[in-house]
């Protein structure tokens, strides 16, 4: 079976050019995804790589672009046929426009260093995350592509359904669990227990029990 697909794109040939002096955006150069190589070899890390669906397409449009869809498209969305034919206002970026690529990059960067990413001076695509002195995460990107390696290597950037990104421990934490599983573990632990506890309960210090009836309500927890 043959497997096509379409993409709708702007024109961004049509855009004129003297409105956007700024469209450069940083990617990876040869230099810096050589030594990348060279670290990860060194330290015996494995490297992965990471291939954003639609990367474009999660950029706010910073600016006010307008695109009209072909009316020949109204016969395949006769739900949405009232769209068609129409200047529409772009929320996010779409693939084609002059701007594109570069408001990716400052999406994906900008959230990179809220997560606590150290953004290389000398190259802007390269990226370090420090938990503590042992556990870091390096990663270096070229537009949509991405490769990384860590000092656990359970460290994860993951794309959801709805676009959106998060950054967890996922793997460790499974490898946790099926390293201590009663039914797997070669010393015997004992059985789990469930709890009562809801899963937005935050563990800490002033988030627990203050009293022997509260402690009553999370049977099988030590506080």
């Amino acid at each position: 079976m043959e497997n096509l697909k379409t993409q709708v794109v702007a024109r961004g040939d049509l855009q004129h050019r003297d409105e956007f002096t700024d469209t450069w955006s940083s990617c990876a150069s040869m230099k810096r995804l050589s030594k990348f190589s060279i670290i990860a070899a060194k330290l015996l890390k494995r490297v992965k790589q990471v291939d954003f669906i639609g990367a474009y397409l999660q950029a706010k449009a910073t600016g006010r672009f307008f695109i009209r869809l072909p009316d020949i498209y109204k016969q395949y969305f006769p739900t949405m046929s009232k769209y068609f034919g129409r200047p529409l206002r772009l929320r996010k970026v779409i693939y084609g426009l002059t701007l594109s690529g570069k408001l990716w990059v400052t999406e994906f960067s900008e959230w990179l260093l809220n997560q606590g990413f150290i953004q290389s001076k000398a190259e802007p695509a390269y990226f370090i995350l420090y938990k503590d002195k042992k556990t870091w995460l390096r990663l270096i990107f070229y537009i949509d592509d991405m490769l990384c390696f860590g000092s656990n290597e359970q460290m994860r950037i993951h794309q959801h359904k709805d676009g959106s990104y998060s950054l967890d421990q996922t793997r460790y934490t499974s490898n946790i669990i099926h390293k201590y599983n009663p039914k797997t573990c070669l010393w015997g632990l004992p059985q789990q227990i469930s709890t009562q506890v809801p899963p937005e309960y935050v563990y800490s210090k002033e988030n627990r029990p203050l009293s022997k009836e509260e402690e009553e309500k999370f049977p099988g927890l030590d506080f």
